[in-house]
């Protein structure tokens, strides 16, 4: 994710259905955001104890958003995606259709550089530090299997 969310160019992340876990993490990695009416976001990895993308979460919602959705494991709709501002945009159409409405970026692509990781924090792997600190934690395997068998229960 760290690639995506520092990369030279403009990235974009169109969500159609479920974003959940990394799919959710790598939208949010995206400059340009946009998800589809059907789309849901949802993190669970603190639900079984990993700690992951919760940097980049911040940065797009805010961190008294981002802690709320961590750790009621909410699971976001389009809509609330888009007024949280983890989506950039919500759209009902067809995505294909919507690309033709993109506009190139205005600088070059050593400025887009320039420009991401001056938005990073000072660590850079900040949210990769913390997902093995987490997922170092004795007990992974049973913590998965936990939140596995409250899916099923749902």
């Amino acid at each position: 994710m760290e690639i995506v969310w520092s990369a030279p160019v403009r990235t974009l992340a169109f969500a159609h259905g479920r974003a959940w876990g990394a799919g959710a993490d790598l939208f949010a990695a995206c400059d340009l955001r946009i998800a589809h009416a059907s789309a849901t976001f949802r993190l669970p990895g603190p639900r079984f104890g990993l700690v992951r993308g919760t940097g980049r979460l911040a940065k797009r919602v805010g961190s008294d958003r981002a802690r709320g959705i961590l750790l009621d494991g909410e699971t976001l709709d389009a809509t609330q995606a888009t007024a949280d501002r983890l989506a950039s945009e919500q759209l009902n159409i067809d995505f294909l259709a919507s690309i033709a409405t993109l506009r190139s970026p205005v600088v070059d692509r050593e400025t887009m550089l320039s420009i991401h990781l001056r938005m990073q924090d000072a660590g850079g792997d900040g949210d990769l530090a913390a997902l093995v600190r987490s997922a170092a934690r004795p007990g992974l395997a049973a913590r998965i299997a936990r939140y596995r068998a409250e899916l099923g229960a749902h």
